[in-house]
């Protein structure tokens, strides 16, 4: 019988148990990923953000969530400052997949979103800390006081209480607008139930309009106006305000509509 020299039998052995290793290591592992449609904490109670939440800050605003066992809060990906021990994060695409992350990609969001739900024992709470990706204001509205839905410029969309806001492409209604609104030809739109927290920079100002009435604002400035209100461009006239006046040659309207209901906000 041949002898097989003690120093391969030896390197022969330990690829064998390599391979026992490998395949033990492949046999724990999942043969399919999670899917990103779907979120492990599928029923989760409401966030009371009258009580849960504040804002801080200056110039470049944070927000903060007080969680309870139970609880989700849906925010944008990548928005997360800080969070507490006890607060699990998942990332998802959320119920409507891949078409809704292409559709919130074009309005300026990522197109994945991140729940934080609170794992803790009952009786004690979780934090959430998120900031925007720029020097901003946090603005809490009401989409049930509004209709359940909001226009806004892209990238306005901070977080909401579980999946009760959907964020979607709301396209421009004029070329012109599309052109020369300072939004672009997709803006954000929010539908859904509950309070969101979106971000805008710059100091905030509120206006109601009424039926027919009509605000001129220079373009770009534009933050979030509710259903009822049409917007579009209109030329700046004179010659000299035109080529002198700092607005260029277009400003944007936002008109009350008769029959319309509520007024914008205008931040």
């Amino acid at each position: 019988m041949r002898r097989i020299p003690t120093q391969i039998a030896r390197r022969g052995a330990a690829l064998r148990r390599q391979r026992r290793q490998r395949v033990s290591l492949a046999a724990n592992l999942s043969p399919l990923p999670a899917d990103p449609t779907k979120s492990s904490y599928p029923d989760s109670a409401p966030i009371d953000f009258d009580s849960s939440s504040a804002v801080s800050g200056g110039e470049a605003q944070v927000l903060e969530v007080s969680l309870r066992p139970g609880q989700r809060l849906r925010a944008e990906a990548g928005s997360m400052l800080y969070m507490s021990a006890g607060v699990a994060m998942e990332t998802t695409l959320g119920s409507d997949g891949i078409t809704g992350g292409i559709g919130r990609a074009l309005t300026g969001q990522s197109a994945f979103l991140t729940d934080y739900a609170y794992t803790g024992p009952p009786g004690t709470v979780g934090t959430v800390g998120l900031g925007a990706a720029f020097p901003s204001k946090i603005v809490r509205l009401d989409l049930d006081r509004h209709g359940g839905r909001l226009v806004c410029q892209k990238g306005a969309y901070l977080a909401s209480s579980g999946t009760d806001v959907a964020v979607r492409p709301e396209p421009a209604p004029t070329l012109g607008a599309g052109f020369f609104g300072g939004e672009g030809f997709v803006l954000q739109r929010l539908e859904g139930t509950g309070q969101v927290f979106v971000c805008a920079g710059g100091t905030l100002v509120r206006r109601e309009l009424g039926e027919g009435e009509t605000l001129r604002i220079s373009s770009g400035c534009l933050v979030a106006f509710t259903a009822g209100i049409d917007y579009d461009v209109a030329t700046v006239p004179g010659f000299r305000n035109v080529m002198f006046g700092g607005e260029g040659l277009f400003v944007t309207t936002l008109t009350g509509r008769v029959g319309g209901g509520g007024g914008p906000r205008n931040y």
